[in-house]
């Protein structure tokens, strides 16, 4: 009889939680995602396991994005990268337009804040020992 009982109060404690659960997430709808592209500037790091956006400015753990980029994006990337005269880095300095996803784990690892879609790419060059952010727009 007491395992009858104690199976029947751990059915009953899973049915509260999951009712309570079902119940919260159907009156929390979730956050709209911003959608708007945006230009940004930052530094760029790429390579294996690596996609890294560092933007101007960003807040306080948010520095560091994961990137993917459109097809078109990567296009643009390899044709300005292939007028440069200069040996293969991975370090870049870039200005593109993007969209990104709400704070959260991001990237190889999760170490990430947020993932970033780039569309753009206005300008890429090597990035300078002084960085990018310190140079006006």
């Amino acid at each position: 009889m007491p395992c009858r009982l104690t199976r029947q109060l751990a059915a009953a404690a899973f049915a509260a939680i999951a009712s309570s659960s079902s119940a919260q997430a159907q009156l929390t709808p979730p956050a709209p995602r911003d959608t708007t592209t945006r230009e940004y500037r930052g530094s760029y790091q790429r390579g294996f396991e690596k996609s890294w956006f560092a933007p101007c400015d960003a807040p306080s753990g948010d520095g560091m994005w994961w990137v993917t980029l459109t097809d078109a994006a990567v296009e643009q990337r390899d044709s300005l990268l292939a007028t440069l005269k200069m040996p293969r880095t991975d370090g870049l300095a870039v200005r593109w337009r993007g969209t990104i996803s709400p704070l959260m784990p991001a990237g190889h690892m999760g170490k990430g804040s947020r993932y970033m879609l780039v569309t753009e790419i206005i300008d890429i060059k090597p990035l300078s020992g002084a960085g990018f952010c310190s140079i006006s727009a």
